[in-house]
């Protein structure tokens, strides 16, 4: 659990240090999130709130979404967004638990960029 948090982490630090743009909160659907555990180390981890979906099944929303925008039932996806995606749970980042996660990031990171350095994309031809 806390792998894939703490990889979520290097990907949002990379992504807004491309320039994309600064995050606050992560809204997040799927089979992992019906753990509040795991909401939770994700919180902690990246040291932001997280907002659970209601419905844990992202793709089949993210179909109706694009059904109704398809049948201009919504003219924009926004619309259509806060009308059909509802947030049951919240987690907001514990100070104290966030401050062990920092110390493990740095253990963690250059594990990780050594393990991505090594690892070939391309077979030797």
């Amino acid at each position: 659990m806390e792998s894939a948090a703490l990889g979520t982490r290097y990907y949002l630090q990379t992504t807004e240090a491309m320039g994309g743009e600064k995050t606050t909160e992560l809204r997040v659907d799927g089979g992992g999130m019906n753990s509040d555990l795991w909401a939770q180390i994700f919180a902690d981890t990246i040291e932001k709130k997280i907002l659970v979906s209601e419905n844990k099944d992202g793709a089949a929303v993210g179909a109706a979404i694009l059904g109704f925008l398809g049948c201009k039932r919504y003219n924009i996806i926004e619309n259509a967004i806060e009308n059909m995606v509802r947030f049951s749970i919240i987690k907001n980042p514990i100070k104290e638990n966030s401050k062990i996660y920092k110390k493990l990031y740095r253990i963690f990171l250059p594990t990780l960029l050594e393990i991505y350095s090594k690892k070939r994309v391309t077979k030797d031809l």
